[in-house]
């Protein structure tokens, strides 16, 4: 994903300015490649996020025996691969023929809205670090240790809120 991320950087003008800027400075090719590396990006993107999450949800289900606590860890894992799924999906499918992506000279090519897919996948991307984040609060908050051995380990736990 960096190499993906570092490459748009020197051939893609990604972090340079405005489209505009670009075009005016380069032409449109930064553009072109820019677009063509988005769609490899949002995938590892997804990959990244979902297995990531995942880890943390098994780390959950390893170290609280709490019904509640595996069972929401199981669901969320749930929801992790629906939407990384559908996040893989609306990036082959929004736009066809996919190179219509990059090429809007394509006769017939139609895009979606994009703005809303990635804006939706944004919003569930949160909703699951949040989620991910409070499922193991109220059991540690719980534990039978001194009140600043819990404060710490709500802290550690905690520390994902950054």
């Amino acid at each position: 994903m960096q190499a993906i991320s570092i490459t748009g950087v020197f051939h893609a003008g990604i972090g340079y300015g405005h489209v505009k800027d670009i075009v005016a400075g380069y032409g449109l090719e930064p553009i072109t490649k820019l677009s063509q590396i988005i769609i490899p990006l949002q995938f590892l993107w997804v990959l990244s996020l979902a297995c990531t999450k995942m880890s943390i949800l098994t780390l959950y289900v390893s170290i609280f025996p709490i019904r509640w606590v595996v069972w929401g860890s199981y669901i969320t894992m749930a929801i992790l691969i629906a939407w990384t799924i559908g996040t893989i999906l609306a990036g082959c499918l929004i736009c066809r023929p996919i190179a219509f992506n990059w090429d809007k000279t394509i006769p017939g090519g139609t895009c979606g809205d994009q703005v809303m897919s990635f804006t939706i996948s944004g919003v569930i991307n949160v909703v699951t670090d949040v989620i991910v984040l409070l499922l193991p609060m109220h059991a540690l908050y719980h534990l039978q240790m001194a009140m600043y051995k819990r404060v710490a380990l709500v802290t550690v736990f905690g520390l994902g809120i950054l």
